[in-house]
């Protein structure tokens, strides 16, 4: 949603980390899952084979974000990526808690980001319902 506002490093290193969020739960990823990991990345207008092609570390893509603005959007997509499959495993809010301590981020902050992230997916169900009715 907010990924065109990153430069070309900072979306690369975001896919890279979308892709690591995806894989803490159970080490798989699952349709809803790559589906929108392959949504993210036509938005990135970066190639999926090119980021699975580099090799992931993780302080390293983390030192991409140097912004505030990049850093909350990184941790928010990395949110709404993680429910892609309706859950946020333990492994999963691990993965963004270690991620925002590094952006310098408190815990109130994190969770005014997962409020949003949770708002918006329920807002999505009730217009599916909306628009599925007769």
């Amino acid at each position: 949603m907010f990924l065109a506002q990153l430069s070309h490093p900072q979306k690369v290193a975001f896919l890279q980390l979308a892709h690591e969020i995806v894989l803490v739960d159970d080490g798989k990823i699952d349709e809803f899952e790559g589906n929108m990991l392959s949504l993210m990345a036509k938005e990135a207008e970066i190639p999926f084979d090119e980021i699975q092609e580099k090799g992931f570390d993780f302080d390293e893509a983390a030192s991409k974000f140097n912004d505030i603005l990049s850093k909350n959007i990184c941790l928010l997509e990395l949110i709404g990526i993680a429910y892609s499959n309706r859950e946020f495993h333990e492994n999963q809010k691990d993965f963004v808690g270690k991620l925002a301590k590094i952006f310098g981020f408190d815990e109130t902050h994190v969770s005014d980001l997962h409020n949003w992230v949770v708002a918006m997916l329920n807002l999505y169900d009730k217009v599916q319902e909306l628009i599925q009715k007769g």
